[in-house]
């Protein structure tokens, strides 16, 4: 491929380790770089354009993403070490990833009810 004009910035990506994305050969940034309050990732890919809509703004692939369905195909321009990549894949369903998953310490459990007085409640004549 020709070797290109920069993209614009909105950062690279992030992928996961087994995700969907790490599976289509993306790349994620590994350097967070964060500059009058907004975070940008660095060293990744940059993703130029899904299916043919430029990103132009950091927070416009998220919401280009939420809009796709599983199993629709994506076509992507991505921008890797001073080259354009054109890579195509069907978008599988999202498996549950460790950073879905809250930080130990920030689950608040939820009480369970009184169980002696859910059972009188249950039982014919308060037993």
């Amino acid at each position: 491929m020709p070797r290109a004009s920069r993209p614009p910035i909105t950062g690279s990506i992030s992928v996961e380790p087994s995700s969907p994305a790490e599976h289509a050969g993306l790349r994620g940034g590994s350097i967070e770089l964060t500059i009058g309050g907004n975070s940008i990732l660095l060293g990744g890919d940059i993703v130029v354009s899904i299916n043919g809509t430029a990103m132009t703004q950091p927070d416009q692939l998220a919401s280009v993403m939420r809009a796709i369905k599983v199993g629709s195909t994506l076509k992507l321009r991505l921008f890797r070490e001073g080259n354009y990549r054109d890579v195509e894949y069907t978008l599988p369903e999202r498996p549950l990833l460790p950073g879905d998953l809250p930080e130990v310490g920030t689950v608040t459990p939820t009480p369970r009810p009184d169980t002696k007085a859910l059972m009188r409640r249950l039982t014919p004549q308060g037993r």
